[in-house]
């Protein structure tokens, strides 16, 4: 008897010993002179987590806020933790209703699942300088409805799944370069997000990891080309894409990935992308040029669908591929048996009499029993109301026709104080993501098309810049160059900053070496832009220098007379 009595007295002394209560706030030892907060009078309105806490002359090291340790404390407003504190554990802070802005340490390692969950109406967590912070557990900051001021620190590597789900006044994020991985739903439903940075390591964008973020329209349109996942619905909704170039890393876009973006117009996938999933870009109303690599082989059911005739825009699609995915057409069977592809179920949507398709020439045969096939072409026009115009593509083209007629492709290759020398490609194969002028001769073949083959690199220099898809240009570039656009048959400056259309060049030289205008001179005799020479000097034998400045003796260069150049050597 006496045994078992001293027995529950040294019990009762040792649970006592690891729990202990000081200035309203409850502690449990873990680890020699370590404690973990496990409790909070529930009265306290602005609390103070200490780094240290003496007891009984003992003094303890504060490390951890423990398990619902400062949970559902319903006077709770503010909240500062100290120095030394290293981890918030699972539900640490959670359902606090009144609790409005939290100061972390930069000791603080982790923020535990649920950690600060359905704080309904906290708007600011403020980390230091010199953060330590690595992860943000699950559910974290779920459905804090009004916090807005959040900086993720820079030495996070994990953000969990709903980490910030629902937080709808967070208007913008910075992704750590350390993070690799953004889980799905991480930020979901974020509803005010205007602002997204991401960097160049991500590899994986996980389901809806970004749906719902309505208001997200300042986001960098060229994802990280690192990523070889972006999961189901990850960005559905999502207003701020216009133009997206997707990398070959990626192999496959997963379901509705894209779907519900409005404003996206343009999409590039680019070489290695395999597949295309179910209603991935369902409902983009304004998207309008699609780019399909050869890789591909499978587009899923509806994946560019969702309108009907009423309201379809008019779409250009280039399939780089030598013939059509059988996973582009949903089957159907008539009366007898037949197959035949289903208009209805195509992944393509409706297909309206503006849409376009362009195959290789040597292709058309075997996508013209598609469903589309009066809509396949292979004939790209270029414009031949001008006499010069510009073009830069994702695909080799090939202008051999075009240049039999006079219609053919430079690149600026040399340049002087008012003049520009462009130089023809020989073989008219254009080289993918190419910068040129067309110089129209003749009304006959004013099209391009795909090229068979890969063209060959050029080996010579060319100061035209391109586009794929519209964007800004400004007058003179950061390191100094300046920017031309062509208007009536010269490169003129930019003279403020304005949008250059889809698929168009510019040129671009050392403001040191150039003028407010430069002219066109072409290496096959054809020349532009001297037009102040007399009647008189065209009869006779007067010779220009390539600023327009008569000269009296010839030397090496180049000259202009009676509107051609010649070369002196």
């Amino acid at each position: 008897m006496k045994k078992n009595m001293l027995l529950m007295a040294l019990l009762c002394y040792t649970t006592m010993s690891y729990a202990f209560t000081v200035d309203n706030i409850t502690y449990t030892i873990f680890d020699g002179n370590k404690v973990r907060v496990t409790g909070l009078n529930s009265s306290l309105v602005d609390v103070v987590i200490p780094s240290e806490v003496t007891f009984n002359n003992q003094t303890y090291s504060v490390k951890e806020i423990g398990y619902k340790g400062l949970s559902s404390k319903p006077k709770m407003e503010t909240l500062v933790i100290s120095e030394g504190i290293e981890s918030i554990r699972e539900s640490g802070v959670n359902a606090n209703l009144k609790l409005k802005s939290v100061s972390l340490p930069s000791t603080l390692l982790e923020i535990g699942k649920y950690a600060f969950s359905s704080c309904g109406v906290l708007t600011d967590v403020v980390f230091p300088n010199g953060s330590n912070l690595q992860s943000i557990g699950e559910y974290a900051f779920n459905n804090c409805k009004k916090l807005k001021h959040f900086e993720i620190p820079s030495s996070v590597t994990s953000i969990k799944s709903y980490a910030f789900y629902h937080c709808e006044e967070i208007e913008s994020i910075t992704i750590p370069e350390n993070v690799t991985v953004i889980e799905e739903y991480s930020f979901a439903q974020c509803t005010s997000l205007e602002t997204l940075i991401m960097h160049d390591n991500i590899t994986h964008i996980n389901n809806s990891a970004f749906s719902g973020c309505r208001k997200l329209f300042n986001i960098d349109n060229n994802l990280p080309e690192s990523l070889v996942l972006i999961g189901e619905s990850a960005f559905s909704g999502v207003p701020g894409f216009k133009h997206l170039v997707l990398s070959g890393n990626l192999v496959s876009i997963k379901s509705s990935s894209f779907s519900y973006c409005d404003n996206l117009e343009y999409v590039w996938f680019q070489e290695g992308i395999l597949s295309i999933g179910q209603a991935a870009f369902h409902s983009c109303a304004k998207l309008k040029y699609i780019v399909l690599p050869s890789t591909l082989k499978t587009v899923e059911q509806s994946a560019f669908g969702g309108f009907s005739n009423s309201n379809h825009i008019a779409r250009t699609f280039i399939f780089l591929a030598d013939e059509p995915c059988q996973t582009m057409f949903h089957w159907s069977q008539d009366y007898w048996g037949n197959n035949y592809p289903d208009q209805n179920t195509w992944s393509f949507g409706k297909v309206a009499e503006g849409d376009r398709f362009y195959v290789k020439e040597s292709a058309i045969d075997k996508y013209n029993w598609s469903v589309a096939s009066k809509n396949i072409f292979y004939q790209i026009p270029f414009n031949a109301d001008l006499d010069y115009s510009t073009d830069y593509r994702e695909f080799d083209m090939d202008f051999q026709r075009a240049a039999e007629s006079g219609n053919k492709p430079f690149v600026a290759t040399e340049y002087g104080t008012s003049h520009v020398v462009f130089t023809s490609i020989d073989s008219n194969i254009v080289p993918a993501e190419t910068a040129i002028v067309i110089r129209k001769q003749n009304d006959e073949n004013t099209w391009f098309q795909i090229a068979e083959q890969q063209g060959a690199q050029l080996d010579m220099s060319n100061y035209l810049k391109g586009l794929t898809y519209s964007d800004e240009i400004s007058p003179v570039t950061n390191d100094g160059q300046v920017n031309y656009i062509l208007y009536h048959g010269k490169f003129c400056r930019f003279n403020k900053t304005g949008f250059l259309g889809d698929h168009k060049a510019y040129l671009q030289l050392p403001e040191s070496s150039t003028g407010t205008n430069c002219s066109m001179i072409f290496d096959d005799n054809h020349t532009d832009g001297i037009t102040d020479i007399s009647e008189e000097d065209q009869n006779g034998e007067r010779y220009y220098n390539l600023n327009g400045v008569p000269v009296e003796k010839l030397e090496k260069g180049i000259y202009i007379t009676k509107g051609k150049k010649i070369i002196v050597k």
